[in-house]
């Protein structure tokens, strides 16, 4: 049995109770505290010496890690953790973890529904019913079947994979971009890989399903949207910062592509003068808009809330996480 003196820290999250937290966390005999930190100032005056961190969105700086006294685990709410210093945890010999496979369905879902969306112009043609203006052809314009037309992935991850599936159901061909896979693992998947200046030459829709890093931050601006197909699609609803807003904006304005469906964007919740916020009519009846939902079922977020508290389990019951995003050589502490 763990001591109870041991302490762990939720420093943020979007629910209104934490008692799957609880449970899960009950048998070690921890003390849980929890807060709303949103700067690193608040993640070291709550949980500095904490036994372990459970984050959502929190910053998890390097000024962070240096001073947590005894962590040995920061355990991330979602897929992506670009929120928390890897190397620095490394370097101080604490785990992080993430949860890799809470919402592969529901983004993969989402995503081939903000296609059909975009391809199929729905929301127009919604808002077009509601105002009694039955004139198809006129609000939807050209349109075509998406039976034939090619699917681009940046990224062939486990999201990227289960996409590539269901839009074969479609009848779509796929490609993919993705400089870490193998021309037979994209066979695997149905796909053909190609490089990135092929793929927006040919797709007639790019999905990005690629994780935030240096290399990939604004792989979507103004020169990369003017390679694609005239009249084509992108679509993200993986990391908000893949995408320049702002030459977004520009092209949907300029008609450089076709439309666009963004379920993330750079700031959430997004400022009054975001450019996609503010595009003129003709514009703006090209985008689908949705509010980070991509995630979103009661499974996956039950699945979110549990797999960090067990990985804390895990590793402060002396035994290895699931789901390491890091290797440290040396518990420290």
């Amino acid at each position: 049995m763990i001591s109870a003196a041991r302490k762990v820290v939720i420093t943020d999250h979007t629910y209104p109770l934490i008692d799957l937290e609880e449970e899960t966390l009950a048998p070690l005999g921890v003390q849980i505290a929890e807060g709303q930190c949103e700067t690193p100032e608040a993640v070291l005056a709550l949980g500095g010496d904490a036994d372990a961190l459970i984050v959502q969105f929190s910053p998890i700086t390097r000024e962070v890690i240096e001073g947590l006294s005894r962590c040995k685990i920061i355990a991330r709410c979602g897929i992506g953790v670009d929120n928390i210093d890897i190397s620095a945890a490394t370097e101080r010999g604490i785990w992080v973890t993430n949860v890799p496979d809470y919402c592969i369905d529901e983004v993969a879902d989402h995503t081939l529904g903000m296609l059909v969306a975009a391809n199929r112009r729905i929301c127009a043609l919604d808002r077009a019913a509601r105002e009694r203006r039955w004139n198809v052809a006129g609000v939807a314009g050209p349109v075509h079947r998406l039976r034939g037309q090619v699917l681009g992935l940046i990224g062939l991850g486990r999201i990227g994979h289960e996409v590539a599936q269901r839009a074969a159901a479609f009848g779509m061909s796929i490609i993919v971009s993705d400089p870490f896979l193998s021309e037979e693992k994209a066979r695997e998947a149905g796909a053909s890989l190609v490089d990135l200046d092929t793929l927006l030459a040919t797709a007639d829709v790019v999905s990005l399903h690629a994780p935030l890093n240096d290399e990939t931050r604004h792989i979507m601006n103004a020169e990369s949207m003017r390679k694609m197909k005239p009249g084509a699609i992108l679509i993200n609803t993986a990391r908000g910062p893949l995408v320049n807003e702002a030459d977004l904006a520009d092209a949907l304005r300029g008609g450089i592509i076709g439309g666009a469906a963004i379920d993330v964007l750079s700031k959430e919740p997004p400022d009054a003068d975001n450019p996609l916020l503010n595009l003129p009519p003709e514009a703006a009846e090209r985008l689908v808009l949705t509010p980070h939902a991509a995630y979103y079922s009661l499974e996956a977020l039950d699945r979110l809330r549990i797999r960090p508290a067990q990985e804390v389990v895990r590793v402060l019951s002396g035994e290895l996480p699931a789901n390491p995003v890091n290797k440290p050589k040396t518990q420290q502490f």
